[in-house]
């Protein structure tokens, strides 16, 4: 890497730079930036203007102490308890943390009184399912998804990481945020 105010040594007369990323690099920038990637120099400035105002925040909620509207947003990451999930979408989170309360409760009741989201037991067409609890939720947007997360994960003690992108009407369209819980 050159020092500061050495010359980069792939600069010729006339040359355009490029640089070589490796496939797990381009599947991390894909996942992060999604349909972002056709610009490659675009989503570069980005992350390096993110970087410079510290744009990667883990605070559960922001310095007004109120959630963000997370309308048009995008989970571009998700970890439950440590776990990163497969899926990644608002209602494919909330899913597993239900599931892990009740795995961790061992009551279907108890759980069902933490969920205030509409719930029936048993497996329904579209509802999401969650075999731990025998229940099925309805899916919800991204808002009301992240408040019933909060709402199990806070009282059961579970730890919740979700990585999102904000979208065009965001506050910081193309940015992203972490949410995390405890």
């Amino acid at each position: 890497m050159p020092t500061a105010g050495s010359r980069c040594p792939m600069r010729r007369r006339g040359a355009v730079p490029q640089i070589t990323v490796s496939a797990e690099t381009f599947r991390s920038l894909n996942q992060l930036c999604g349909e972002m990637l056709k610009d490659f120099e675009g989503v570069i400035n980005k992350l390096i203007v993110d970087h410079k105002k510290g744009g990667h925040s883990e605070a559960s909620k922001p310095g007004n102490g109120l959630l963000p509207d997370l309308t048009g947003t995008t989970l571009r990451e998700a970890e439950v308890n440590g776990k990163p999930l497969q899926k990644v979408y608002w209602n494919d989170l909330m899913q597993e943390v239900i599931a892990q309360a009740a795995a961790k409760m061992g009551d279907t009741d108890a759980v069902k009184d933490l969920i205030t989201v509409k719930k029936m037991e048993g497996k329904h067409e579209g509802f999401y399912f969650v075999p731990t609890a025998n229940l099925s939720v309805q899916g919800q947007n991204a808002n009301s998804a992240w408040k019933q997360i909060e709402r199990i994960a806070k009282a059961q003690e579970i730890t919740v990481r979700a990585k999102f992108m904000w979208g065009a009407k965001g506050p910081n369209p193309g940015g992203f945020e972490t949410l995390t819980i405890p």
